[in-house]
């Protein structure tokens, strides 16, 4: 007899499935003929003595922790790339709230992980071409570890864009000593129209533009970007930009090469990664501002006025209600956002106090509230127990960077597999030979690696026995734009004119 679910979600001919509920034994093993790829049964029974349940069953008690239990969800979704898997949920969970509280766990790692794999599918192209495109930044000037100490005895501004910044930015005009300002890219020109420059700016966002964000050809501070920011913050910034490492497929082919990680590794959002990088620096205390991580007043507004950006309006089908400062909840899109600041929050604060100064959004895990009309009473106990920032010009022009021998050795590499690509590519057609070349590619594990994105996207259709002629062609336009890019960024890593010359005579160009 079939079970009644309460609920199915996602495609019932999904290679995955996630059972929570008790079930019969004769019930899981229906689910696992059905679903080759696996099945995770959240169960009470983790010791299934029925030798009859196959092993590509996985049991998993709701009672773990929660990061346990993000952990083996994480790592069971991540069997199949292409597919969610098809969650079903049986009627013994009603009424249990530790079901219940897998249940939510469950929703929105499905919700994360799916829109980073919409994402990637939708722009992995462009990404990895942007990747190319910052290769000489990421090489040249990474964000050096010497920087460790440089918020010692002062405090951190940490400025994010929400609502509130409105009525929170204006309070650090005067009265506290001078702090290392750590800004969110949407946040610059709030800061500008209040004659604030940050010490350091944060862009991550491959989509946003310094234009979109300022309308002063400024460039205050140092520009703290990744592998994936949009060119024009490089451009603006020059010499001044620093780059952070990922989550990026080709900067971990970068490091099997020599070319280490950052300490501090770049987040999802700007706000989540300027929390980070602030901590990175050491400083005595950290407070944020325009942290809202929630749909403010109206649900539609994200932007504080002063940024210039209120016409860019949050559109959501679905919005989490989640703990609120002066509410009991708040309702926001960004739940993944909230849940991951939050957590590190509360990381960072067992180390460093953190003060959250806001008159609304969400709650911080670990940060101290402050609302805006008690700002008087934290200026005084900022100003009694913290030094000032004292910029150092020496200090600050520093960067971790690959060079001499090392530097020419990585670029001989992917030079080579620059070649690989074209050798490819004048071997095959395009139409019904583009799947023959790209497989060609793709054996070679660590070409496939370098491209990244580019592969991530590129693969699965391979697996597939019918495939879009014209997507694989699409497909194959999109690596010659990527090579030409990687092409270009080894120039722009000015190699000597001894390894300029050998690499002509070693092509016998």
């Amino acid at each position: 007899m079939s079970t009644n679910w309460i609920s199915t979600v996602g495609r019932p001919n999904s290679k995955l499935a996630i059972i929570i509920g008790e079930i019969p034994d004769s019930e899981i093993i229906k689910e696992s003929e059905s679903h080759l790829g696996g099945v995770l049964w959240l169960c009470e029974n983790v010791e299934r003595p029925n030798d009859l349940i196959p092993p590509s069953v996985q049991c998993l008690s709701p009672h773990e922790s929660q990061p346990a239990l993000s952990r083996r969800i994480t790592d069971f979704i991540a069997l199949d790339y292409q597919d969610i898997p098809c969650v079903k949920v049986s009627p013994s969970v009603a009424g249990c709230k530790a079901y219940s509280d897998t249940l939510d766990l469950l929703i929105s790692k499905i919700e994360v992980i799916s829109r980073a794999r919409r994402t990637r599918q939708a722009t992995g192209f462009d990404r990895q071409y942007l990747v190319f495109q910052n290769m000489p930044g990421y090489l040249l000037s990474r964000v050096p570890t010497d920087w460790s100490s440089l918020g010692k005895n002062c405090f951190a501004l940490v400025v994010g864009a929400g609502p509130s910044l409105d009525v929170t930015l204006p309070i650090f005009q005067a009265g506290f000593p001078r702090p290392i300002i750590i800004a969110c890219d949407s946040a610059l020109s709030a800061l500008l129209k209040l004659g604030i420059a940050p010490d350091f700016l944060i862009s991550i966002d491959p989509h946003k533009s310094f234009e979109s964000c300022s309308r002063e050809d400024l460039s205050p501070g140092i520009a703290i970007l990744s592998s994936q920011s949009h060119p024009s913050w490089a451009r603006q910034w020059g010499e001044k930009a620093r780059y952070l490492s990922g989550r990026v497929l080709t900067e971990d082919w970068l490091a099997t090469k020599g070319v280490s990680k950052t300490n501090i590794l770049a987040a999802n959002n700007a706000g989540l990664t300027a929390l980070s990088f602030a901590h990175s620096l050491s400083p005595s205390l950290i407070i944020t501002i325009g942290m809202d991580l929630s749909s403010g007043l109206h649900h539609g507004d994200r932007y504080a006025e002063n940024t210039g950006r209120t016409h860019i309006q949050v559109h959501a089908e679905h919005y989490h209600t989640i703990p609120g400062n002066f509410e009991k909840t708040v309702k926001t899109p960004f739940f993944a956002d909230w849940e991951e600041t939050s957590k590190l929050s509360l990381d960072i604060s067992r180390q460093c106090p953190i003060f959250n100064l806001t008159d609304r959004g969400a709650v911080l895990e670990g940060a101290t509230l402050v609302h805006p009309d008690d700002s008087a009473h934290l200026k005084q106990a900022v100003s009694e127990s913290i030094l000032p920032f004292s910029p150092d010009a020496g200090k600050l022009s520093l960067k971790k960077q690959i060079s001499g021998i090392g530097l020419e050795q990585v670029l001989a590499t992917l030079l080579s597999c620059c070649d690989q690509v074209w050798l490819s590519a004048d071997k095959y057609n395009l139409g019904s030979q583009a799947k023959g070349m790209l497989y060609e590619l793709f054996k070679d594990s660590d070409l496939s690696s370098l491209l990244g994105d580019f592969s991530f996207v590129t693969m699965p259709w391979l697996q597939k026995e019918s495939v879009d002629e014209q997507k694989l062609e699409s497909a194959v336009s999109a690596l010659r734009k990527i090579t030409c890019a990687l092409e270009d960024a080894v120039l722009k890593c000015r190699p000597s004119k001894r390894f300029v010359i050998n690499q002509i005579l070693s092509t016998g160009q």
